[in-house]
């Protein structure tokens, strides 16, 4: 479509309302033929976590204070994962300087069996170690330009804050619109938003 002449689409046009209603329809088309065939499965979201090879990494992305300092908070985790990658995603001042970032990723050989329950239990430890806002998502959807925005929705299975956790680790159960309005409710509680969404007041002013 950007290649197309008579449609006239520019990169900039990937983040406007029409992009995101192609977005959302194309997220219901696979969730209607996922309903029509099969009912509620869990393929994609076992190939998201897996990369391809036996390791099952869940990954849980979190905003502190920046008066938290540099170091990465100790959380810990129950139930425990075979091991944990930490991270600092860095260069986070453009999009909100008020706040750190870090990532967790909970490696496992095979997943919990209640990944849901086991989930909401992360968030819930994360936020109790002193983290503002936290989220488990896709690894390679995570840019600062779609931190918690109604286009990366579909890719954040939890999230949580002050405020209590949504958990929607079942795709199926990822309607569209009402899972992107309730990933913009705690996006403005953590930043604030222009009304209708799209970006945040604090990111760039």
């Amino acid at each position: 479509m950007l290649d197309s002449d008579t449609l006239g689409w520019r990169f900039d046009d990937l983040g406007s309302d029409e992009w995101s209603e192609i977005r959302s329809v194309a997220v219901e088309a696979v969730v209607a033929f996922d309903e029509a065939y099969g009912g509620a499965r869990m393929d994609r979201f076992d190939d998201a976590v897996s990369w391809g090879s036996a390791t099952r990494t869940l990954s849980l992305f979190t905003f502190w204070p920046r008066s938290a300092g540099g170091a990465v908070p100790a959380i810990r985790f129950a139930p425990e994962p075979d091991s944990v990658r930490t991270y600092e995603l860095e260069d986070l001042e453009s999009f909100s300087p008020e706040f750190l970032c870090f990532e967790y990723d909970l490696r496992f050989s095979g997943l919990p069996d209640e990944v849901e329950d086991a989930v909401g239990a992360y968030l819930a430890q994360a936020l109790g170690a002193g983290a503002v806002i936290a989220w488990f998502g896709y690894e390679d959807t995570v840019h600062f330009a779609n931190i918690l925005t109604r286009s990366g929705a579909r890719d954040i299975y939890g999230v949580a804050d002050a405020s209590g956790a949504e958990l929607r680790v079942d795709e199926t159960r990822r309607s569209p619109a009402e899972w992107a309005d309730v990933i913009e409710s705690f996006a403005f509680r953590a930043f604030g938003a222009r009304p209708g969404g799209g970006r945040y007041l604090k990111w760039g002013g």
